[in-house]
């Protein structure tokens, strides 16, 4: 079944908007745990054979975000470099990451940014592609990363409240 004919199960109206612990402690605990999520709606996809214009058909679950799970690539297999190239360019990261503390269980997890650039080192130009990667810190496998991608040249539409409300 591919995403559409599954989006297509799923009742008039259904929005999917998660905030970032919604991300962390329900979608990708979840995924780590082998445990079955709340609803199909976070697909696993190899982010290192896509390319952000590829994304759209795999894995768009509103009009600005798409939504997976993939696992990470580690360079030359160590624990410290995670390679994040894809066929046509790179994931850079941007700035610190962020920590999102789970108010019921204490547990902790990570926001990471990243920028994808096109073409290789020096000559990388940035692009207007965001992914925002969420990462456990003390998963059982630290391979697991949910990852949330937008692209800033599309226009924003903010969830609305009302959009169920029949008047």
């Amino acid at each position: 079944m591919t995403l559409q004919q599954y989006l297509d199960t799923l009742p008039v109206g259904f929005k999917f908007f998660p905030t970032d612990e919604h991300l962390l402690f329900i979608y990708l605990r979840k995924k780590v745990n082998n445990e079955e999520p709340p609803n199909k709606t976070v697909l696993e996809v190899d982010l290192h054979t896509r390319d952000p214009s590829m994304l759209p058909d795999a894995a768009k679950l509103n009009s600005n975000g798409w939504y997976f799970t993939c696992r990470e690539r580690r360079e030359y297999g160590n624990e410290d470099g995670i390679n994040r190239a894809t066929m046509t360019g790179f994931w850079k990261s941007t700035g610190n990451d962020e920590t999102i503390v789970d108010k019921n269980t204490g547990d902790v997890g990570m926001k990471k940014t990243l920028v994808f650039y096109t073409n290789g080192s020096p000559d990388a130009v940035m692009t207007s592609w965001t992914m925002y990667e969420y990462r456990l810190q003390n998963p059982v496998d630290n391979n697991w990363v949910l990852c949330k991608v937008l692209d800033s040249s599309l226009p924003y539409e903010p969830p609305n409240p009302h959009d169920d409300i029949e008047e």
